[in-house]
């Protein structure tokens, strides 16, 4: 895939972010990267919504979405996606 499908432009994605994504997500199969994007915009917008300093958001919700996209590939992303579920 050459980026992040347009659907998962929300949140707006860093460009930083997408090279990562793409990186780590390249190879895999389209329901995979549909899977890990879901879960991985869950994730961004849960710790931007939990983070109370206003200048921080952005960043926490980056830091997490990354982090967790980390582990799961640490992990196996096919299990953590099906567990996940």
């Amino acid at each position: 895939m050459a980026g992040i499908p347009e659907i998962f432009n929300f949140p707006p994605v860093h460009p930083h972010d997408e090279a990562f994504v793409c990186k780590i997500l390249g190879g895999q199969e389209p329901y995979i990267w549909k899977e890990a994007l879901v879960e991985y915009t869950l994730i961004w917008l849960k710790a931007y919504r939990a983070e109370k300093n206003i200048t921080k958001r952005e960043n926490t919700a980056r830091h997490a979405a990354n982090c967790w996209l980390r582990e799961v590939v640490g992990t196996s992303l096919r299990s953590e996606i099906i567990k996940s579920g």
